[in-house]
């Protein structure tokens, strides 16, 4: 991580903890965020001190990961908007990063070409825009795949309801849609162009999917794509073992 990590990015770690009463809670409690500096400084701090804490094995594991994806899109350490996002101090960015790794690995391993960061212009703003992944096949042909980890907790007291995040879950999917893409149309994306979802982080949308029996159907999904957008991906990895990734449907627009 030497190549990613800088003096300037310690100092600001350092500062953000001088909020906090206690390193145990910043680094391995509940509400701590899980950063690039948090894990891998929580991680040393653990093997020095001999802690086998679950939250530093769980560290450990994202850093394999990140290395491993790493290994295989070299550049990427180069990239400063790249490095910019690994390095984010808050929330949950570290996890959507490696959300959009885990899907280039996966499909790079399928045999397809990949490409980060692809500009774009939406017609009705004049900022550019960027999609997360371009990918190719054997035969030429491209999509485009912005990639997007909702996330929420789920409150379990007494019973409750499986349905409850569903139109929830919807409503984010649809707004980052608008955002990224808009409603009146884009250029710059030759080929096809899906949104692809990481539903892992998505407390009870997961748990439903977990029971059989309750499991979701993203068919509905499919219809908030605006009529220049082609569908969305889902896909699944909570990064909680070697071999977590799991590629889901593929909900084309009607």
């Amino acid at each position: 991580m030497g190549e990613i990590i800088k003096p300037g990015d310690i100092k600001a770690w350092v500062k953000q903890l001088e909020s906090c009463a206690s390193l145990d809670d910043y680094l391995l409690g509940e509400n701590g965020n899980l950063n690039l500096l948090n894990i891998s400084i929580a991680t040393g701090w653990g093997l020095e001190n001999g802690r086998e804490a679950e939250a530093l094995t769980h560290y450990k594991r994202l850093l394999q990961r990140l290395s491993v994806y790493l290994a295989k899109f070299e550049k990427l350490k180069a990239n400063r908007a790249f490095r910019g996002k690994v390095k984010n101090l808050s929330g949950t960015s570290l996890l959507a990063t490696l959300s959009e790794l885990a899907l280039a690995y996966y499909l790079a391993g399928e045999g397809y070409e990949v490409k980060f960061e692809t500009k774009f212009k939406r017609t009705d703003i004049t900022t550019e825009k960027d999609v997360d992944l371009t990918v190719t096949d054997g035969r030429g042909q491209i999509a485009h795949l912005e990639v997007f980890m909702p996330h929420k907790t789920m409150d379990v007291d007494g019973f409750f309801d499986l349905d409850e995040d569903d139109a929830d879950f919807a409503g984010r999917v649809s707004a980052k849609l608008l955002d990224k893409f808009g409603s009146e149309g884009f250029s710059g994306l030759n080929g096809q162009v899906f949104l692809a979802v990481n539903k892992a982080f998505f407390d009870r949308i997961r748990l439903k999917d977990a029971l059989s029996y309750t499991a979701s159907d993203y068919r509905a999904l499919a219809r908030l794509t605006p009529r220049h957008v082609d569908g969305i991906l889902l896909f699944e990895d909570d990064f909680g073992s070697d071999n977590s990734f799991r590629l889901g449907p593929l909900l084309r627009r009607p």
